[in-house]
Parts: C-alpha cells; sequence; structure tokens
C-alpha cells in the first residue's frame, strides 16, 4: 500500500490543505476551541493506531485484536510399564486470545501448564491453567479440562510348559503324549506378565483305556490362548 502522503499530488494536496483551512476557521468561530481540539485529536489516533489506512494487514496480533487457537495439552513424563496414552480430549478445544506479542498472528495454539502422567494406569482428568506467552492473555477463560486416556498396551507371550493330569482316578496310572505344548496368549501386557502358565488335562470320571483329549490353560477373560498341539493322548492303566 502506498503511504498516505503519496497519494495526493502537490496541487490538490495545496487545495485541500487550503479548505482544511477554510473548514478550520469556520469551526473555529462557530463551534469553538473544544470542538475544534476533539476533531484534531480524533483525527491522530486514527492516524497513529491505523498507519496504512486499513485494518488486518498486520503480520503480528497487535494490541485490541483477537484469534482462535487451538489449546495443546503438555504432557509430562510416561505412563507406568505395559501402558501407552490413547487419546487426549481438552474441553474446550480452542480459546481465543489477544495480544501484542511479535509474530504471534502466525501462532496456531497455545500449550496447556505441564500435567504429570508419571506412573498412570487409567484415565486421568485435570482441570490446568494455560501457558499464554508474556503479553498474550484469553478473553474468556483461564483453565481448561484435559481427560488424558490411559490404556494397557496390547501384547503376546510365547512359552513350552508340560502337560498335567487333573483329576486321576485312584488306582491308575497316565502316560501323556505329547508331554509338552507350544502356549501362546495375547492381551494386556499389565496382565500378561502376571499370568502362569500350566497346561493341563482333565482325566475326571474315565476308566482304563486310551484318550484324545483337549489341553486347557486357565487365564483371564481378557486373554486369548492358542495351544499346539491343542489335543494330547492320555492311556491310562490300572495299577499292578
Amino acid at each position: 500500500m502506498l503511504p498516505k502522503e503519496s497519494l495526493l499530488s502537490p496541487h490538490l494536496r495545496s487545495r485541500v490543505t487550503s479548505a482544511l483551512r477554510a473548514v478550520a476557521r469556520f469551526l473555529f468561530h462557530t463551534l469553538g476551541v473544544r470542538f475544534l481540539l476533539a476533531l484534531i485529536s480524533a483525527f491522530a489516533l486514527w492516524w497513529y493506531v491505523v498507519p496504512d489506512g486499513s485494518t488486518g494487514n498486520s503480520p503480528g496480533l497487535a494490541t485490541g485484536s483477537y484469534r482462535t487457537v487451538a489449546v495443546v495439552a503438555q504432557l509430562r513424563g510416561n505412563p507406568a510399564d505395559g501402558y501407552a496414552v490413547t487419546s487426549v480430549l481438552v474441553a474446550p478445544p480452542t480459546i481465543t486470545i489477544q495480544g501484542a506479542v511479535p509474530g504471534l498472528g502466525d501462532a496456531n495454539s497455545i500449550n496447556t501448564a505441564p500435567i504429570d502422567i508419571t506412573g498412570a494406569t487409567s484415565t486421568l482428568t485435570r482441570v490446568i491453567g494455560l501457558d499464554l506467552p508474556l503479553g498474550v492473555s484469553s478473553t474468556t477463560i483461564s483453565t481448561v479440562t484435559v481427560s488424558i486416556y490411559v490404556a494397557p498396551l496390547q501384547g503376546k507371550v510365547n512359552t513350552t510348559a508340560p502337560v498335567t493330569l487333573n483329576n486321576l482316578p485312584a488306582k491308575l496310572t497316565a502316560a501323556i503324549s505329547p508331554t509338552t505344548v507350544s502356549v501362546t496368549l495375547k492381551g494386556p501386557l499389565p496382565k500378561l506378565n502376571t499370568v502362569e502358565i500350566h497346561p493341563f488335562v482333565d482325566v475326571s470320571g474315565l476308566v482304563a483305556g486310551s484318550y484324545v483329549l483337549p489341553v486347557q490353560v486357565t487365564v483371564p477373560a481378557d486373554i486369548g490362548v492358542q495351544i499346539s498341539p491343542a489335543d494330547v493322548t492320555v492311556t491310562l492303566t490300572p495299577l499292578a
């Protein structure tokens, strides 16, 4: 945009100046000194506040200007082993700021104050302040509500374990083939680390003979189990 002083030719500027002087003399004599001073003050205020004769063209955020930006939760630390942050919800998700920091007009977000999530094993909800730069203020709120969703990581455990017999009838002996199976558990890592793996077959109520029986492993409901082979051969014989 051209400077104000370059918009008028010398001849036209001279005519405008003469006209303004005539208006000033008229106002001075008819309306008085106070009105003339008020008019001059208003013109000076317009000239210095809007130096380029327009609004909204400043690259930064000027005093009295507003900008809506996203609020970003600033997290510190890590959840407990086997857990992770799955999502973060900020309410409200945006705020309107006002300030005069150079270049702030290009900013798209404002951080919250740090939120410590060290050792977390479940969802956290915090009412937290905003980390506003110097010279910037929020026009509406000073805090936001942040929900940090923490959930167990999913994992897998593989092991080979011997098969045992449950409820072997009296006066019978048993032989198992194969004697070991491969067990794979899938589920939340914190639970996987505590599950004890003991494959077994149930022979309750059976008499002497050979049987193909399913191998079982007792685990929590949210743990998936794969056993290979899924069945073993059990041979029951009478004691001598």
